[in-house]
């Protein structure tokens, strides 16, 4: 299974993010995007997650990752994970990177977009067969961080 989740706090609370919150007018806010691999089945290889970052968010260059790579392409805006083999044994393997967001007047009354879509692509090793999902795009909503619930919508 694969999952993506933006957070301002951490599972147990404490702050990870910076900045107003809710996300405010002319001020930076910065969030945690959080992509998690879950895998007990069978090794797989060329594992490689992507996603965008809108024109409005800016890359921090803080990153980690349990196994593998995180790389972003500040031409393209791209934020790539690539592990070359995933062993089944491993069971978990996560990665997260830091962004901002500034948001200016068009922007108040919404939620604003953190990233576009994600796309996960991996091989199994054992069967051959080509493995694909698409994970939806990420807002300032944080609907997994019950500390942020209700204080994505931007205001002036």
């Amino acid at each position: 299974s694969v999952n993506t989740q933006a957070r301002y706090y951490s599972e147990v609370g404490s702050v990870i993010g910076s900045g107003a919150l809710p996300p405010k007018v002319g001020e930076t806010t910065s969030y945690r995007v959080y992509w998690n691999l879950n895998n007990s089945l069978h090794t797989l290889e060329t594992v490689r997650m992507t996603t965008t970052l809108p024109q409005d968010v800016a890359w921090l260059e803080s990153t980690d990752t349990d196994i593998g790579t995180v790389s972003y392409n500040s031409t393209t805006r791209q934020i790539t994970w690539t592990i070359p083999k995933l062993l089944a044994e491993l069971g978990h393997a996560g990665a997260w990177f830091d962004i901002t967001i500034s948001p200016d007047s068009g922007d108040v009354g919404r939620f604003m977009k953190l990233t576009s879509t994600t796309s996960f692509e991996a091989r199994d090793s054992s069967t051959s067969e080509s493995l694909s999902e698409s994970l939806t795009e990420l807002t300032t909503e944080l609907p997994d961080d019950e500390f942020a619930l209700g204080k994505g919508v931007v205001t002036n």
